[in-house]
């Protein structure tokens, strides 16, 4: 959950949107792929390929993602790292640490 807001929010520095163009949704099975699964989709119905363009761009928002969860002073996440004033869920759960590893492993944990 930490990470897809991180995600969300840093996509519009890379693609010129609003913040609110984009969404996401995460889940820990999602029967699409059998396990977890960080969804980002366009907040316009029908799309208008702001999430195909963040997706382009995926490798390079991982590391974005990455450096901004583990350089913010925070300890469990706050605005300016991984909570969203837009969120559903009040940004429950939220688990920084868990996001930060996650966006290194996926990311590939090296600069490039």
């Amino acid at each position: 959950h930490a990470l897809e807001h991180t995600l969300v929010g840093l996509a519009p520095v890379l693609i010129s949107c609003d913040p609110t163009d984009l969404a996401g949704f995460s889940t820990i099975m999602a029967p699409h792929t059998g396990g977890p699964a960080i969804f980002i989709y366009d907040g316009h119905e029908g799309g208008i390929g702001l999430a195909q363009a963040a997706f382009s761009e995926l490798r390079t928002l991982l590391r974005m993602a990455r450096d901004q969860l583990a350089s913010c002073p925070c300890e469990k996440g706050c605005p300016a790292c991984c909570l969203s004033p837009y969120c559903g869920n009040d940004n429950q759960p939220m688990d920084k640490a868990a996001a930060t590893a996650l966006a290194s492993a996926l990311f590939g944990g090296r600069d490039g």
